[in-house]
């Protein structure tokens, strides 16, 4: 049976429990305030057989482990009574998916701290989804790069359980994700029925005067129809592209697309980036061929 090298990784904070690692380095791996972020503090032994740490402030010791693996190593299951003296796992016991479900809460919250002082975050659900759709996949990929010294310490077959984790959270925060853009392909149409309400005094005055009456309530009559966000988001660009439009005032497409959203009553979505937008706006090409 192969050596399992994390349950030698404390699970309590401050208890040093020093040991030999795979690459033959000694020390202890932990972490030390409690907050997820394991470092490993390398000892060495004085000539009286007493061990001291090599760096002796705590932050100027390696990083081993953070993001979702430091989660992890507090509530996965460790067999080494020394090592999960203290665990909060013996009285707290969370499963995979749980731990998935608390480790994500705490970043949400951490996350509305920061965002929930920004001007924008007075909208309902924008700052839950700018954290689900724009910034956690990303930061937790940019954590498990980080995590990845603690390949280093530990066997292959620990490296995998650990390598198991990181995937499959990815792929949990990527449905949480879907959830999401499935929500913005429904429809944002007025439950009643009603025709929606176009500012068509305010849509005119962004073209110039080439894109005559004719046109203005062509393009009003798509727009009243049952469209959901993300589409209106692909004629935005499209108008944005189009030579008749007057980019003065709003020289970006998110500015334009602020506005529009104003115009059409939908709602804004700063996750939709031009790149993002293409397909959605290619199937309207056709139907406001007079934007070209």
């Amino acid at each position: 049976m192969t050596h399992c090298f994390l349950d030698q990784i404390q699970q309590a904070k401050q208890i040093f429990y020093i040991n030999s690692w795979d690459n033959n380095s000694y020390g202890a791996i932990t972490d030390f305030y409690g907050e997820c972020v394991y470092r490993f503090f390398e000892q060495r032994r004085d000539v009286y057989g007493n061990c001291h740490r090599v760096i002796e402030r705590v932050k100027d010791n390696p990083i081993v482990a953070t993001g979702i693996i430091g989660y992890w190593l507090h509530f996965r299951d460790c067999h080494d009574p020394i090592a999960s003296y203290g665990s909060p796992n013996k009285e707290y016991p969370q499963d995979i998916r749980q731990q998935f479900d608390e480790y994500t809460k705490d970043k949400l919250n951490q996350f509305k701290q920061i965002e929930g002082k920004k001007p924008y975050s007075w909208r309902p659900g924008i700052v839950e989804r700018i954290f689900y759709t724009e910034f956690i996949i990303p930061n937790e990929k940019r954590l498990n790069k980080q995590t990845a010294a603690l390949f280093n310490y530990i066997s292959k077959e620990d490296q995998k359980e650990a390598k198991e984790i990181m995937k499959e959270y990815i792929s949990y925060l990527n449905e949480k994700k879907k959830e999401y853009e499935e929500s913005d392909e429904k429809s944002t149409h007025n439950k009643n029925g009603d025709k929606r309400d176009i500012d068509t005094e305010k849509l005119s005055q962004n073209f110039n005067t080439r894109l005559n009456k004719k046109y203005i309530p062509r393009l009003k009559k798509v727009l009243e129809a049952d469209l959901s966000d993300k589409q209106f988001a692909g004629i935005a660009l499209l108008i944005f592209n189009s030579q008749y439009f007057i980019k003065r005032g709003h020289s970006t497409f998110v500015a334009w697309y602020r506005e529009f959203c104003e115009i059409v009553g939908s709602t804004y979505h700063s996750s939709y980036a031009p790149s993002a937008l293409k397909e959605t706006a290619e199937k309207f090409k056709q139907k406001l061929n007079f934007l070209q």
